[in-house]
C-alpha cells in the first residue's frame, strides 16, 4: 500500500503518514500485508520510525479493527509479530550485517532469519537483567527507569504498542 512505501521510503515523515491515514477514511491500508505478511505496523517497528509516526500508525491499526490484537500480534511471512521486529532492529542497532543501513524487511539479509534463537536468548537475558534491577529497587519510578536502562528505546516502544492495543479491552468507567 502506499503506506508501506511511505513507511520504508520517509519512516520518519509523521505528516505523509498522516496524510495517507486521513485520506483511508475506512482504515483498509493498515490492514494490508504485502508481499513478505508486513502490515504497516511491522514495517514501522522494524525500521523503527519515529515515536510519534509509531503512534500515528498504532492509532489506526486499534481504530480498524474490533479486535486490535489480531492485528498487533498478527506474524509476517517469516514468522515475525512487530514486537519481535522492534527488538531485532534494536539489538542490531538500526545496522545490517553488512554495516550498512537497516534492510526492510529484516531478515532478507539472510543472517537475521537463522538467528531466531540469538535474538530470543539476547531478550530473555535483558529480562532477566531488568528483574534482578527491579528487585533491588523500591520506588516504581526508580523500577520503570531500571527498565529503560537495560531496554532503551525498545521499552518506550514497546509499551506504546501494547498500551494500544489492550486499550480497547480496560473499561474505564468503574
Amino acid at each position: 500500500t502506499p503506506l508501506h512505501i511511505a513507511l520504508k521510503n520517509f519512516g520518519s515523515s509523521w505528516s505523509l503518514a498522516q496524510h495517507l491515514l486521513d485520506f483511508d477514511k475506512a482504515c483498509q491500508m493498515v490492514q494490508v500485508k504485502n508481499l513478505y505478511g508486513d502490515l504497516p505496523l511491522h514495517v514501522a517497528c522494524s525500521l523503527r520510525v519515529s515515536l510519534k509516526t509509531l503512534q500515528l500508525v498504532l492509532e489506526y491499526t486499534v481504530l480498524a479493527t474490533n479486535s486490535p490484537l489480531s492485528l498487533v500480534w498478527s506474524v509476517n511471512n517469516a514468522g515475525y509479530s512487530p514486537i519481535h521486529l522492534e527488538w531485532m532492529a534494536r539489538v542490531e542497532g538500526g545496522c545490517s550485517a553488512y554495516g550498512g543501513a537497516a534492510t526492510y524487511p529484516l531478515g532478507m539479509n539472510g543472517r537475521w532469519l537463522t538467528n531466531t534463537e540469538c535474538y530470543v536468548s539476547m531478550l530473555q537475558h535483558a529480562v532477566e537483567q531488568v528483574k534482578v534491577l527491579i528487585a533491588s529497587t523500591r520506588a516504581s519510578q526508580s523500577k520503570i527507569e531500571s527498565a529503560r536502562l537495560v531496554l532503551g528505546t525498545f521499552f518506550d516502544r514497546t509499551l506504546l504498542v501494547m498500551k494500544s492495543a489492550y486499550a480497547c479491552m480496560l473499561d474505564y468507567s468503574d
